[in-house]
């Protein structure tokens, strides 16, 4: 019977084929946009644009942050302990942070530095790092443990950004199979959708 069905003028079995096809140039379509986003991340303005935007995205953006702030704590720590002056290791510590949106707001307002104003001034000045940094840095200058408090920001950050990509390792290959059996299911339930509609076109 099935056989029948889709052998009554192939219309059933082309549409299955256009279906796949689809699905086939959807492919080619995401890994084309890929290849677009690496040679424009190339771009230091572009990279510098795209981060931004990624900073808003929801989980993401978040994630982006924790692990920009992380990365920029445990640099200053190593370049502070190891007698770096500190505008340079603020300029090398934004650079290294892995965002480049906020390692350019950070290297914006290292000038304050040099001009003989505190880290905390300069960070806070940015507005690229969160209220816990600032704060951490703050105490840590004024107690003269700065490279503690770094330490321990660099520390929470990394410990909850793991947390969230824990989740994200668990929930994102549910959402991927559930994607592909709806699209599978839409394939095949238009599929079925001309076989339904062959005996009203005879008649």
């Amino acid at each position: 019977l099935l056989a029948a069905l889709f052998d009554l003028g192939g219309g059933p079995a082309r549409m299955l084929m256009r279906k796949m096809a689809e699905v086939g140039l959807l492919w080619v379509a995401c890994l084309g946009v890929m290849t677009i986003w690496r040679s424009f991340a190339a771009l230091s303005a572009m990279r510098s644009v795209l981060h931004a935007v990624l900073l808003w995205v929801p989980v993401f953006g978040k994630l982006s942050r924790r692990l920009a702030t992380a990365r920029f704590a445990d640099t200053l720590e190593c370049l502070y302990a190891a007698g770096v002056p500190t505008p340079e290791a603020l300029s090398r510590s934004a650079a290294a942070c892995g965002n480049a949106a906020i390692g350019r707001r950070i290297l914006d307002s290292v000038w304050l530095v040099r001009e003989g104003g505190t880290i905390t001034s300069a960070l806070q000045a940015s507005r690229a790092l969160p209220s816990l940094l600032l704060n951490m840095v703050a105490t840590g200058e004024e107690a003269g443990k700065l490279e503690e408090s770094l330490h321990k920001v660099a520390e929470y950050e990394r410990e909850d950004a793991g947390v969230v990509i824990e989740r994200l390792a668990k929930v994102l290959p549910t959402i991927i199979v559930l994607a592909v059996i709806g699209l599978l299911a839409y394939m095949v339930l238009s599929a079925w959708g001309v076989v339904l509609r062959i005996p009203f076109a005879v008649n």
